[in-house]
């Protein structure tokens, strides 16, 4: 009866202005939205979550109801019905008054955890369990139909599920939980490779991991999580190379390892929202096409290595270094890694070459990137300063101009 005046109190024109739902406050529809959601899933994974209901009389009313539903779903699948076929029989209410009450008061004493991962484990917990694996397919239309009604700690308790409901509830994460955003998220805006501030804000007590690895993954999952595209999409928009090797499994792996297992998707959800809300929005994708077969021409390249302090304890700057330091200039502009740069300059040498030149590459690049030297110091500033123009310049071109 105490979920029942409380419902009838929501219901009153000057009743509670907010309620409580995972937690956080939210208003009286998007807490009956909540329970609508969360009922239909209690159906599609039942007898997952059978010791919440509040008797044994209710229990078995609602096995019962279950199986009729499951019974439905099952038929529905085979006459090769579509999901809205399927939703929509989710959404049908039960004519039992007590099946009723059971599924609203089961789903409203999930909503009553207080802990975002405790709502989080028990939506996974419903999702994953035998022995009904189709309920992700059955249940999910329903929540996306639902979803930008629903409260906003429900929406991201399932959106930090992403990665654990597979490939269709990302693609599902991205088409319909952005819609709620201001300003979504778009995959043009993220470079190839986290920035160094970025990782040192989001990720700089980790252990454990590669840094070089998990700043390429976090930039594939979050292409991921603004087109809901498979991993390998995500990596070939950002220009990664899919025949290189690319450890998505073993980083996220390493995140699950961890004592709190859901703080990596806590962590994306965070810079996701960061960015979004930064209004400094660049088009890295834009930058890439600009610099696809883009080198440093001689002359500009005589400009440059004309500045620098005479020395004698360094190679001479011929071709390859010129494709060095446009592969600096690159990966400043497009805050991509030097392996990933386009090295037109080599590509046209021969095998040979190209093979001597790969070793003495890796070290000249090497030697730039720390500038211990006052001849790689001037170098690297130089470089620098010739990449902030360059970048104003593409920056300012439409996105359908011809690469530079």
């Amino acid at each position: 009866m105490g979920l029942q005046y409380r419902l009838l109190e929501l219901l009153y024109h000057n009743g509670l202005a907010t309620v409580t739902s995972c937690g956080q406050p939210t208003t009286p529809i998007c807490y009956f939205n909540d329970l609508l959601t969360l009922s239909s899933l209690v159906v599609s994974s039942w007898p997952t979550v059978r010791d919440l209901a509040s008797s044994n009389a209710i229990a078995a009313a609602l096995d019962r109801h279950a199986e009729e539903q499951h019974r439905a779903i099952a038929n529905l699948s085979e006459q090769s019905a579509t999901a809205q076929h399927i939703s929509r029989l989710l959404d049908t209410p039960p004519m039992d008054a007590m099946i009723s009450a059971g599924l609203l008061i089961i789903a409203d004493r999930l909503l009553n955890l207080t802990c975002a991962d405790d709502v989080r484990d028990q939506l996974q917990t419903m999702l994953s369990a035998p022995p009904h694996r189709n309920r992700r397919a059955t249940w999910g239309p329903r929540f996306d139909h639902m979803r930008s009604g629903c409260s906003t700690s429900l929406q991201e308790a399932y959106q930090a599920l992403s990665k654990s409901l597979g490939r269709a509830a990302v693609r599902n994460h991205s088409t319909h939980y952005r819609h709620t955003k201001a300003v979504p998220l778009t995959p043009n805006w993220l470079p190839a490779f986290l920035p160094e501030p970025w990782y040192r804000r989001y990720f700089g007590d980790t252990k454990g991991i590669n840094p070089l690895l998990l700043r390429r993954v976090v930039m594939i999952r979050l292409v991921q999580m603004a087109s809901g595209w498979p991993p390998m999409a995500a990596a070939d928009f950002l220009g990664i190379n899919s025949g290189i090797y690319m450890p998505t499994g073993r980083v996220l792996s390493w995140a699950r390892s961890q004592c709190d297992q859901h703080w990596f998707d806590r962590v994306l959800i965070e810079l996701e929202r960061d960015l979004e809300a930064d209004p400094r929005k660049v088009d890295y994708r834009h930058r890439r096409n600009a610099l696809r077969d883009w080198t440093l021409n001689t002359a500009t390249w005589s400009v440059i290595s004309s500045q620098l302090p005479l020395t004698t304890d360094h190679e001479d700057l011929g071709d390859l270094n010129r494709q060095c330091a446009s592969i600096v200039i690159w990966a400043q502009i497009t805050k991509g890694e030097y392996r990933y740069a386009p090295r037109p300059i080599e590509n046209i040498q021969t095998p040979e070459v190209q093979h001597a030149w790969r070793c003495r590459r890796r070290a000249i690049l090497k030697r730039l990137q720390h500038a211990k030297s006052l001849h790689d110091a001037c170098l690297k500033e130089l470089l620098l300063h010739h990449a902030d123009q360059l970048e104003i310049h593409i920056d300012s071109l439409p996105n359908s101009a011809s690469p530079l």
